[in-house]
């Protein structure tokens, strides 16, 4: 069951086709405007949720009995929408980094592992939902790396389609070996240390504290 997430890690390696870190190098260059690496990321994350969702859902069955042993099998669901969740994070909050703006990068960072840890006590601690809330405890790490992200990139002004842009992007990110792609994505753990907020066999907390090894 803990391997929901990282299987959405693999598919977001391979579907993401490196854009998160095309992103954060074009996003360095002065002469490319935020708004429109937004307006394409955005788009791409789109399509990326019309294909993983509905997709987790149909083959919710055989997922659940490959990978998690025939458990969980309506989950697989929310395990789609975390790909498309992971895919905006990274791209919108590496647009920070390529801009330098280190300080709100990490101050976002923290509060994405407090609203996670708050979420875990909550859903898996008290209200006792097993995989189910340690998947939404996962996303909301995402939900706040993305809201507060935003602002920031909005300053500069409305998102906008720039499709050749895009194709830059695309070209830029398929150079980018997929082992690299999974690395990075890996690279920043949510959640340390939840496992101690309930015991192994809840799943929840089994599952985020795995991620977090990772």
């Amino acid at each position: 069951r803990g391997l929901m997430v990282p299987a959405g890690r693999v598919a977001l390696a391979g579907a993401g086709l490196g854009l998160p870190i095309a992103v954060m190098y074009f996003a360095s260059r002065r002469v490319v405007a935020g708004p429109a690496l937004l307006g394409g990321t955005v788009l791409y994350g789109l399509l990326l949720a019309v294909v993983f969702v509905p997709g987790a859902w149909l083959l919710r069955r055989p997922l659940a009995n490959l990978l998690a042993g025939g458990h969980g099998v309506r989950l697989w669901i929310l395990a789609g929408a975390l790909v498309t969740l992971t895919f905006l994070d990274w791209t919108t909050h590496n647009q920070l980094l390529g801009k330098l703006r280190f300080g709100l990068y990490n101050a976002l960072v923290i509060l994405s592992k407090v609203a996670t840890l708050a979420l875990v006590i909550v859903l898996l601690g008290a209200l006792d939902l097993g995989l189910g809330g340690a998947l939404i405890a996962t996303m909301a790490a995402s939900v706040v790396m993305i809201a507060g992200s935003l602002p920031a990139i909005l300053a500069d002004g409305t998102p906008t389609l720039d499709v050749p842009l895009l194709r830059r992007l695309v070209a830029y990110g398929l150079r980018v070996p997929p082992g690299s792609r999974l690395q990075t994505l890996n690279h920043r753990a949510h959640h340390p240390g939840l496992a101690l907020v309930a015991p192994p066999p809840a799943g929840g907390p089994a599952l985020v504290a795995r991620v977090s090894a990772t």
